[in-house]
């Protein structure tokens, strides 16, 4: 019996080492393309992470801009708060009285560069120095520069007296392989020297606030009436408006509500109309072009006046029962329905007098409006009572609504720079550049507040 012999011919040991050479070749392949992804996935995590801290430290230079006061730093109030007497700290402007915001931008293709200034305090809120911070690229890389433009004492956290030269010379580098450095300012609602003030109407600033006052009579829709009241004019400012005369839903004689009083009230209601010599009645001159407006939505607007109530008239209103109100109506009377009315507290005393301000919005556009103040009284001494109203306006919130998506330059007017509220940012960090690539990137998209800048609302 002959023994059987098992082995690999030539050929199958060919075959063989091709289909191993595949397999291997496959393998290495995927290897690397799994280490290339790898290094490629570490390299955008690297990146991404990069770009987020220096926005969070960009932004948290960049919202200190302008002209805080010590407890919106510290927590609590300085002892020097009141900054006019600091002339020093002016410097937190760019140009006190002409060019009131607090930055300065350069604009560039890829690479903005902006500088700011600020207030800081010291550790008991005691005002210290006005800083410039810079932000600007080099190359490819992020840097910031802080230097102190003016102060009190000798202890500074940035240098005393350097040139913005010497600064940048010393300025501290924040970020490698940037890509992209662009800070955009937003666009105030009210922009390119629009006039920010409805009523009184304004053509040009400074804006008049001269104003008159004209009684409602009729009767009220749902029972009861209007009734009229007497209103003295301050005949030098015409900025104040005197209203005496109130009358009260109280019975005297029976200590209580007069009738059905709750359900047909008896209300003083006058209509602010411009300062003019003819009166007219108050339907005519609210349907006069001036004296009334319209309300667009999304658009945030105040109403401002001041009020004043005489020490020994203060005894006659009392908070809660004598309502007070400042509100809209249409030439016909009725209230819009998509805005109500603002309250506003009686000036019981003389801690209580001084200004009213009401913010709002509308849903949607209200068309031919007049302003109108209502008082609904239901205490005995109301009769006894005198209301001076002062400085009446109705404006749009310049600072309150702004935009990025415009095509404008980023050279804005001093106006309209002091009016700038926030910044967007977008910076774009790469990591991994070889041989000429890119290599990976990662990017940030930021809108950041900036409250301060330019004088307050």
């Amino acid at each position: 019996m002959k023994n059987a012999k098992s082995g690999f011919t030539l050929m199958e040991l060919i075959v063989y080492m091709g289909i191993v050479g595949i397999v291997v070749v496959i393998a290495g392949q995927a290897f690397s393309n799994s280490t290339k992804f790898r290094i490629r996935t570490d390299n955008m995590i690297k990146a991404t992470q990069e770009a987020e801290n220096v926005a969070m430290l960009f932004k948290s230079d960049v919202e200190q801009m302008g002209a805080k006061i010590s407890k919106e730093i510290t927590g609590s109030a300085g002892s020097n708060d009141v900054f006019s007497a600091n002339t020093d700290a002016q410097n937190v402007y760019i140009n006190y009285g002409t060019d009131m915001s607090s930055y300065t931008l350069t604009a560039g293709t890829d690479f903005d560069e902006l500088s700011f200034r600020r207030f800081r305090f010291n550790g008991n809120g005691q005002y210290v120095a006005v800083e410039e911070v810079g932000w600007f690229v080099k190359g490819d890389t992020l840097k910031r520069y802080c230097r102190t433009i003016s102060g009190i004492g000798d202890v500074y956290v940035c240098p005393k007296d350097a040139t913005v030269a010497t600064a940048k010379q010393n300025a501290v580098a924040m970020a490698n392989g940037v890509k992209k450095f662009l800070v955009t300012p937003a666009m105030p609602g009210v922009h390119h020297d629009n006039i920010a003030q409805i009523f009184p109407s304004c053509s040009a600033e400074p804006c008049s606030q001269e104003f008159r006052l004209i009684a409602r009579t009729g009767s009220v829709s749902g029972g009861g009436d209007y009734v009229n009241l007497s209103i003295a004019l301050d005949q030098a400012s015409h900025r104040s408006v005197t209203l005496t005369g109130f009358v009260s839903n109280y019975d005297n004689s029976n200590n209580a509500l007069a009738g059905t009083a709750e359900a047909a009230p008896k209300v003083n209601q006058v209509f602010a109309i411009e300062n003019s010599d003819g009166l007219g009645s108050w339907s005519a001159r609210c349907s006069e072009a001036g004296n009334n407006f319209s309300l667009e939505p999304n658009v945030e607007y105040e109403i401002s006046f001041n009020v004043l109530n005489n020490a020994h008239y203060e005894r006659a209103f009392v908070a809660g029962k004598d309502h007070m109100a400042v509100g809209f109506r249409t030439k016909e009377g009725a209230k819009p329905a998509v805005v109500d009315d603002f309250m506003f507290f009686p000036p019981i005393s003389d801690q209580s007098s001084g200004s009213r301000k009401m913010r709002f919005t509308v849903p949607q556009k209200i068309e031919h409006v007049c302003l109108a103040f209502t008082f609904a009284c239901y205490t005995p001494l109301v009769a006894n009572g005198r209301i001076t109203i002062s400085d009446l306006a109705l404006k749009k919130v310049e600072t309150a609504n702004y935009f990025f998506d415009y095509s404008d330059s980023k050279e804005f007017s001093i106006k309209d720079k002091a009016k700038v509220k926030a910044f967007r940012l977008q910076l774009q960090v790469s990591r991994g550049a070889r041989n000429g690539a890119s290599g990976e990137t990662g990017d940030v998209d930021l809108i950041i507040p900036t409250p301060s800048n330019g004088v307050r609302d």
